[in-house]
């Protein structure tokens, strides 16, 4: 099993393009199991209605709120003072879970969460690769992903034009 902690930058994009569905899709596959740290739960139910489909999510299983260590976050806090609280908690939670011997994942597409957690020797993903992952398991075709990307794209998904070519080369979509 891998442990993987969603940021909220994801887990607010799929909810804002109604593809949560994907987080039940891809774990079996993967065995991936999810895991949203509560300042991650927070800013992800904020808004309503939208909020409700990340509650059921909890409620059914596919994901699972957990807790990271006050004392990490409040270090990793003062070490990263440019990361947002969602940010630190899933960085926290993942450190401590990989120090359990678990193996770790985390989802984020935020780049100062990205560079803090290559630093914690931390292996982090972002949507691109998540979507990847979705391909290679067969939850979603090439041209799934490329007509996504659209709706991304909508919602203020950003990504190098020549990230983009590449991705859809490696899915053999360009």
């Amino acid at each position: 099993m891998i442990v993987v902690v969603l940021d909220a930058c994801f887990l607010i994009l799929l909810r804002d393009t109604g593809r949560l569905d994907l987080l039940g899709k891809v774990s079996g596959p993967m065995d991936w199991s999810y895991y949203v740290p509560e300042a991650v739960y927070g800013e992800a139910t904020a808004r309503m209605p939208e909020g409700l489909a990340v509650k059921r999510l909890t409620e059914d299983g596919t994901m699972s709120r957990c807790v990271a260590p006050d004392e990490l976050c409040s270090r990793l806090s003062v070490r990263y003072p440019r990361l947002g609280r969602g940010e630190v908690e899933a960085l926290a939670y993942a450190a401590t879970e990989r120090d359990r011997g678990e193996d770790v994942l985390v989802v984020s597409d935020d780049g100062k969460a990205e560079k803090a957690a290559e630093q914690l020797g931390l292996e982090i993903i972002g949507t691109l690769d998540f979507l990847g992952s979705c391909n290679k398991t067969g939850v979603m075709s090439g041209y799934e992903i490329r007509g996504y990307l659209s709706v991304l794209k909508s919602r203020n998904f950003e990504a190098r034009e020549e990230e983009l070519r590449r991705f859809l080369t490696s899915l053999g979509s360009a």
